[in-house]
């Protein structure tokens, strides 16, 4: 009977067996990425950017490109890019085309349905450009607002005050030496007026000058206090044109570009940004395209990516980056969806893994590619010096 009973435990065993190791066979193959993975570029300074060598050749470089080299190098897998516009790679990524996005991308309620996002990377600040207001009477209404605020009512009081008993002091030592202060005291204290005056504003023109001991210790302690006063003076009107000059910036918040004319990249984390604030904005092709549109008065503000507006804006004498940071968008790597669970847990531990030996690292690395289309150009991950 025992013998029975094992030989049907053998049965059962070598029937299962098979089955078992199979399916474990099977996990393991789907969840092994394909070789070479297909990665898409567009280009989005700093982090993926199309350079040209001084040979003529095209090489793309950037953080994103760096950081997705390492995660491969950690995954011990290797990768062939392809290159386009944002909208091409993105189409390429969601229909499979490409496996992995290497230009960083704000996930959004649509891109989550047409591909998977990896653990964010780094942050990207919102920010927006304004043409220069310049007109002389802007600056001179600027000036007199800062002049009369009331915080500064204290200072010139101290000012006055302070000019007003050292004209007196200096009158009353030197009124007897017969000099360029006058015994009379109508013009006298006239003359020890213009004298403070003078020295308070360091011109030292030396028209007016004591003569006695007491009146040269007494213009000595006034020329240092006028030192100090000065510089208090010049760096309180410094400071109140620097606050009031951001507090005149039209657009502060959010909230203020719902009533105005705005111009953003279309498919940009810009304009992912603005659809959900529910603000009207015009699509431009390019940040360059938008920024024309800005100079040109057909919008008021344009909303773009702080890193590319502050380098773009560099060829716009007439425009001007705002203090204003609108929000911050976590930026992430775009992943196919036919990779699965096991895939996306080993590019995030490789990618969590990879960003510290990426900070620590100086060596900046390109990647070469043949075309600017993602359905026909593909080229390996090679280092180039």
């Amino acid at each position: 009977m025992s013998f029975v009973k094992a030989a049907a435990a053998l049965l059962i065993l070598s029937l299962c067996v098979p089955g078992t190791l199979q399916a474990q066979t099977t996990t393991s193959a789907d969840s092994a990425p394909p070789q070479p993975l297909l990665v898409g570029l567009f280009d989005a300074p700093p982090f993926a950017e199309a350079m040209t060598q001084p040979s003529g050749k095209v090489v793309w470089e950037g953080t994103s490109i760096r950081l997705l080299d390492a995660i491969a190098e950690e995954m011990g897998v290797k990768v062939a890019y392809r290159t386009g516009s944002e909208s091409e790679i993105l189409a390429a990524l969601s229909a499979g085309e490409i496996d992995i996005c290497a230009s960083p991308l704000a996930p959004t309620a649509k891109s989550m349905r047409a591909f998977q996002f990896s653990y964010a990377y780094t942050a990207v600040g919102i920010a927006a450009a304004t043409r220069v207001n310049s007109s002389v009477q802007s600056d001179f209404e600027l000036l007199i607002t800062a002049l009369k605020a009331p915080s500064r009512s204290h200072l010139y009081t101290i000012s006055l005050i302070a000019l007003g008993i050292f004209a007196l002091l200096v009158w009353f030592a030197e009124r007897r030496k017969g000099g360029h202060f006058e015994r009379h005291p109508w013009r006298g204290i006239g003359a020890s007026l213009w004298w403070s005056i003078v020295t308070l504003a360091t011109v030292g023109y030396g028209d007016k000058v004591p003569q006695s001991f007491t009146g040269r210790l007494l213009a000595c302690a006034w020329m240092l206090a006028s030192l100090i006063l000065t510089a208090l003076v010049t760096a309180t009107i410094v400071g109140a044109l620097t606050t009031h000059g951001l507090n005149r910036q039209p657009f502060r918040s959010s909230a203020d570009l719902l009533h105005a004319r705005v111009a953003a990249v279309r498919t940009s984390v810009a304009a992912d940004w603005l659809t959900t604030l529910n603000a009207p904005f015009l699509q431009a092709d390019t940040l360059d395209a938008a920024l024309q549109l800005l100079e040109q008065e057909r919008v008021d503000v344009v909303v773009a990516p702080e890193l590319p507006l502050a380098q773009e804006i560099r060829g716009h004498a007439e425009l001007q980056m705002m203090q204003t940071r609108f929000a911050e968008e976590y930026m992430c790597f775009g992943i196919a969806k036919k990779f699965d669970a096991a895939f996306m847990q080993r590019f995030n531990i490789a990618l969590v893994d990879s960003i510290p030996r990426l900070a620590r690292s100086d060596a900046p690395r390109a990647v070469s590619t043949l075309a600017d289309s993602p359905r026909n150009s593909e080229a390996a991950a090679e280092p180039t010096p």
